[in-house]
């Protein structure tokens, strides 16, 4: 009978660490989803696992990484050129033009270009 309670003292143990671990990986799973929302996931979980519901929160006031689609407000990345969602071209990735100063021509840009 002694080596049952051992047993049994040995799965409470067990469980008095495993559930607070799940608990705290639950957590940051959810902070991930929430992030993973605003294109900041890998913070998104780390909040969640240290601050949880708090860090959810947090995530949440954060503003999402990338730019904004001037047609369909969706959110694309900073180096995109054409929406993903609508297609439409991305004026802010072209290269903006001084008063007075003309574009360079094929040729200066590609020596090789005939």
């Amino acid at each position: 009978m002694s080596d049952l309670n051992q047993w049994l003292q040995r799965q409470d143990d067990l469980a008095f660490v495993i559930g607070p671990l799940f608990v705290w990986f639950f957590m940051g799973i959810i902070g991930y989803g929430l992030g993973s929302y605003k294109r900041r996931g890998g913070f998104g979980f780390l909040l969640g696992v240290l601050l949880g519901p708090i860090g959810w929160l947090l995530i949440l006031l954060f503003p999402p990484d990338g730019k904004q689609c001037p047609f369909c407000r969706s959110i694309v990345p900073h180096e995109a050129i054409i929406c993903r969602h609508c297609r439409s071209e991305l004026h802010s990735a072209r290269p903006q033009r001084k008063r007075g100063q003309e574009f360079p021509t094929d040729s200066e840009i590609n020596p090789f270009a005939k």
